[in-house]
């Protein structure tokens, strides 16, 4: 029979070759996850050293149309005080318009008619018609003073008009001074 110790150094020398086997492919293993980790850790820095890129080129493009835009509306402010200033002396001479019409008595021209309306039905049936040249020959031109509710419906309605006319002048320059 054999000795115990001789199967006993037996399996100690196998299980050292299989622990030498394994630690000899845990090594192999090691050393391709560092080199796979390597070539990751590169590709970090390319992606890392692109992103920055651009970022700065992002920060310089942002900080180009931010000085645009800030001109664009630097200038749109100055056209708009502009704007304003126009709008507000428009205002104040209408104002200053029909505050001189509330002032004085509107006169009207009355424009003779040369028709005549004949006896309506509410006329007795003697009545007679109005001839049609009746008043023909009168062509002379008659004036007289509006009555004051009309004179201030009138300054009213002028008022009005002439606002809507400055309102529509101003947008018609700003249009046209906007598109040559």
């Amino acid at each position: 029979m054999k000795d115990p110790r001789d199967s006993l150094i037996n399996w100690m020398l196998a299980l050292l070759l299989v622990l030498l086997f394994a630690l000899v492919m845990a090594l192999f293993g090691i050393k391709h996850f560092q080199q796979k980790a390597q070539v990751v850790a590169n590709e970090l820095q390319q992606l890392q050293a692109s992103v920055a890129a651009q970022n700065r080129t992002a920060t310089a493009e942002l900080a180009r149309l931010t000085l645009e835009r800030n001109a664009a509306q630097a200038q749109l402010d100055q056209v708009y005080q502009q704007q304003e200033k126009a709008d507000d002396q428009a205002v104040q001479e209408i104002a200053r318009l029909t505050g001189e019409l509330e002032q004085r008595p509107v006169r009207v021209r009355i424009v003779a008619s040369t028709t005549t309306c004949g006896a309506g039905s509410g006329g007795s049936a003697g009545d007679q018609a109005t001839p049609t040249t009746a008043g023909a020959a009168d062509t002379t031109q008659a004036y007289g003073l509006l009555p004051e509710s009309n004179s201030r419906r009138l300054g009213e309605v002028i008022a009005e008009a002439e606002t809507i006319n400055a309102a529509y002048a101003s947008c018609r320059a700003v249009l046209f001074a906007n598109n040559p």
